[in-house]
Parts: structure tokens; C-alpha cells; sequence
């Protein structure tokens, strides 16, 4: 979406600001509470691996759409990709081409079979009724 110019950023960030409307947020609150309490209910001591990654990943992975089972592998993809110049470049590198090939993959899939996600209203917004998916 960033390197696109109108009319096509236009209309992505129209779709991808509907996922975040008031009424959409409000939507997802209940699920994101649930998961919230969920995660704080494990007693770990290490806040960060076990709720502060694993919340905001869930629900970035509920909003497009990826399926359950994938999550464990797209959160080992991201790691190296989100951490800069730390990472070894092999790893960056290595995870960006797994995440692109997972991320082809997944798109063809929801040009198949559309569902209520955003990766499916911004690859056909007209077969989509909402942008947003409920978060379980």
C-alpha cells in the first residue's frame, strides 16, 4: 500500500480505515478483552513473550485474516523482520521470502473463497460486506 499512488492508495486506505472505525473498534473490544484477560491468566513472569507480543499479533493476524494454525509461523517470520538492523541479515532475509511466498499463498486462497477479513476486502472489496472480522 505505501509505494501505491492514487487512485489505488485511495482506495486501500479507504479499505484499511474501516477496519479501524469507531464502530469497528467497538466490535472488536469484547474479543480483544477476552484475549487480553486470557493471556494475563497464564501467570508468566515475562510480560513481554506472553502477553505484549502475542496480543497485538493476534489481533493484527485476526484483522487479515490468517488462519489459526499459521499464526505460530508468521509470529517467527516477523520476529527478524521487525528487528532491524539486529537481526542477522541472512535471518531478515530468509523470513521476508518465507512471509512473501506464505502471503501469496494466502491471498490466492481468499480470492477463492472470500471471508470477513480485511486481506479479503483489499483484494475484492465488492464480494466483502465489512472490513473488519470479529476477534475470537
Amino acid at each position: 500500500m505505501l509505494p501505491a499512488d492514487p487512485p489505488v492508495h485511495t482506495r486501500l486506505r479507504r479499505l484499511v480505515s474501516m477496519a479501524f472505525t469507531r464502530r469497528q473498534v467497538e466490535r472488536l473490544a469484547p474479543g480483544i478483552e477476552a484475549l487480553a484477560a486470557s493471556l494475563i491468566t497464564t501467570g508468566a513472569a515475562d510480560l513481554m513473550g506472553s502477553f505484549a507480543h502475542p496480543l497485538p499479533m493476534t489481533v493484527f493476524c485476526d484483522l487479515l485474516g490468517i488462519p489459526p494454525e499459521a499464526r505460530t509461523d508468521v509470529r517467527g517470520w516477523i520476529g527478524p523482520m521487525l528487528a532491524g538492523g539486529v537481526a542477522p541479515f541472512e535471518a531478515y532475509a530468509t523470513s521476508a521470502r518465507t512471509m512473501l511466498a506464505f502471503t501469496r499463498e494466502l491471498i490466492e486462497d481468499k480470492r477463492r473463497t472470500p471471508a470477513d477479513d480485511l486481506l479479503s476486502a483489499l483484494i475484492e472489496p465488492a464480494t466483502v460486506t465489512t472490513a473488519c472480522p470479529r476477534t475470537s
